[in-house]
C-alpha cells in the first residue's frame, strides 16, 4: 500500500529545504520500491519508453550507491495520492529542488497531478518533463537525456553483417578475447577495474569526483548476491580490459550504469593490447551484452545520458549501438525565470 509522506494543505507556504528534507522519503525506504515501480509503470502507459525515469531513481541501484539527492514525494489529497520525483541539485553555487517528471496521480486523475503541479512549481526551481508544459518556461532542452534499445529490436539489429562492420565478428573469433558475468571470486578483478577508470578519470578527464562515489559503490557491492545486478567482465589474454554493469528491475528494464573500457583507463601493468582489439572492444561489449540480456527475455535498456565533458565522442557511440535517444525538457518553475 502506497503512503503519503505529506498533505496537499502542508505545501503553502513551504519551503525547498524543508519539502526536501521533512516531506519526502529516501529511494531505499521501506515501501519505496514500490511507488517507483507504480510510477514507472503509469508513465510508461502514458509516454511509453520515454517516460521511464532514469537509473538513479531505481530501488535496485540505490542499493549501490546511496543517491541522497534524489527522494521520492506522496502528497495526500482528499482520497488520492500524487507521486512526484523529487531531486536536490548541488552543484558549486546551484542549489535547489527539481522535479524529474511530473506528478502521476495513484487514482488516476489528470485533475489531481494538475493541482499539485500548481502548488509544487512554487516550492521547486525546476521541471524536467519529456511531455511540454505550456504554462511553465523553457529553459533548455537536452536531445541525449537518455538511449534506449528495445532489446529485441537491438539485438535483430546487430546481425552478422552488422558485425563485420563494427569489427565484432573479428573479436568473437580470437579466443584471447573472453568474457563472464562476474561471480564471488571476480572482486579482486572489479576493484583493478573501476581503479584504473578512476585513475584516467583524475589523470586524463579531470573529472574523477563525477563518477566516484558510483565507482566506489560498484567496489564494495556485493554483486554475487542480488540478482537485480549484473557485472560483465572482459578479458584479453587472462587479463581485465572491460566492466559493464547492469541493474535490471523486475526482469524487465536493464539500466547500464557503468561502461568501463580499456580506452578510458590507465592499467598499472604492462599490457599491450592490439589496436584493433581497442577500438573495437565498446561495439563488442555492446553486442555481447545485450545477447546475454535478450536470451535472459529482458525487454528494455536504458544506458544513461550523454551529457558530460566526452559528449560528442559518447553521443556517436551511444547513438550507433542503441536505437535512440531520450530527449527531455527542463523548465523553469514559478520560483525562478
Amino acid at each position: 500500500m502506497i503512503k503519503a509522506t505529506t498533505s496537499f494543505a502542508k505545501l503553502d507556504g513551504m519551503t525547498q529545504s524543508d519539502f526536501f528534507k521533512k516531506n519526502c522519503m529516501k529511494l531505499t525506504d521501506d515501501g519505496a520500491k514500490e511507488i517507483i515501480d507504480f510510477y514507472n509503470n503509469a508513465r510508461y502507459e502514458r509516454y511509453g519508453y520515454a517516460g521511464i525515469l532514469q537509473a538513479e531513481y531505481s530501488y535496485e541501484y540505490n542499493k549501490i550507491v546511496n543517491d541522497w539527492q534524489r527522494k521520492i514525494c506522496v502528497i495526500q489529497y482528499d482520497k488520492d495520492k500524487i507521486i512526484c520525483m523529487v531531486k536536490f541539485v548541488n552543484m558549486f553555487q546551484h542549489r535547489y529542488c527539481r522535479l524529474d517528471g511530473t506528478p502521476i496521480s495513484v487514482g488516476g486523475s489528470i485533475i489531481n497531478e494538475n493541482l499539485v503541479m500548481d502548488k509544487l512549481h512554487k516550492i521547486v526551481e525546476k521541471v524536467v518533463t519529456v511531455e511540454s508544459i505550456d504554462r511553465l518556461e523553457l529553459h533548455v532542452k537536452h536531445d541525449n537525456w537518455n538511449f534506449y534499445s528495445d532489446i529485441d529490436n537491438n539485438y535483430v539489429k546487430m546481425d552478422s553483417r552488422w558485425r563485420t562492420k563494427k569489427g565484432i565478428n573479428k573479436l568473437l573469433d580470437d579466443k584471447l578475447v573472453t568474457w563472464r558475468v562476474a561471480d564471488k571470486e571476480d572482486k579482486s578483478t572489479v576493484e583493478v577495474l573501476c581503479k584504473s577508470f578512476q585513475s584516467w578519470k583524475k589523470e586524463v578527464e579531470g573529472s574523477k569526483f563525477l563518477s566516484k562515489n558510483l565507482t566506489d559503490g560498484i567496489m564494495k557491492y556485493e554483486y554475487w548476491n542480488d540478482d537485480s545486478v549484473r557485472y560483465y567482465i572482459f578479458e584479453y589474454a587472462g587479463q581485465p580490459i572491460g566492466l559493464i554493469v547492469f541493474v535490471i528491475v523486475n526482469n524487465k528494464i536493464a539500466y547500464q550504469i557503468a561502461n568501463k573500457g580499456i580506452a578510458h583507463m590507465i592499467i598499472q601493468d604492462e599490457l599491450i593490447i592490439p589496436t584493433h582489439i581497442e577500438k573495437r572492444l565498446g561495439a563488442y561489449m555492446h553486442y555481447i551484452t545485450v545477447e546475454d540480456l535478450w536470451k535472459s527475455d529482458i525487454k528494455h535498456l536504458y544506458c544513461g545520458s550523454a551529457l558530460g565533458n566526452r559528449k560528442p565522442t559518447l553521443k556517436i557511440f551511444k547513438s550507433i549501438m542503441n536505437d535512440t535517444p531520450v530527449a527531455c525538457n527542463i523548465y523553469h518553475s514559478g520560483l525562478r525565470k
